[in-house]
């Protein structure tokens, strides 16, 4: 299975959602979309060696906080521009699954989830896919040493 395909069933959700658990669903599955794509390709595109030091076996081991400190820490600005989305996406979901008394969600709000998902997905494609496994490899350089 796919990250991506986390998208699909946003989309097909949206088309009958009625009630803010819905929105609050799709948003979330909104942010999977790209969170689980985004560790693929930076888990498979980074050195193994630079793995082994941080202790990341499999991609599983990648976590929401790192990925997005790999993406902030990199230099090549195209993964700079989808942080942004990125954050925003995560932020989202933290409050759709985290703060049901505050935060209210709308149909127009899970729409816009998908929509930036869908942007992010798409830049994805155009990003060499070793760029991000740099910019993983790079963070864990300064947090571990040198190679």
């Amino acid at each position: 299975m796919q990250g991506k395909s986390f998208l699909q069933t946003a989309e097909k959700l949206l088309a009958h959602a009625t009630t803010e658990a819905d929105y609050r669903t799709i948003i979330g599955r909104s942010y999977y979309a790209v969170f689980l794509t985004l560790r693929e390709i930076a888990f498979a595109n980074c050195d193994k060696t630079s793995r082994q030091k941080a202790g990341i076996a499999k991609s599983e081991s990648v976590g929401h906080k790192p990925l997005l400190a790999y993406l902030r820490g990199s230099d090549y600005k195209p993964i700079k521009r989808i942080c942004i989305d990125v954050e925003r996406l995560q932020n989202g979901r933290n409050k759709a699954d985290y703060n049901l008394s505050k935060a209210k969600f709308s149909f127009h709000d899970a729409e816009e989830s998908i929509n930036t998902a869908s942007i992010v997905l798409a830049s994805l494609d155009k990003i060499p896919a070793i760029k991000i496994g740099e910019a993983m490899a790079k963070y864990i350089e300064r947090m571990y040493g040198k190679r």
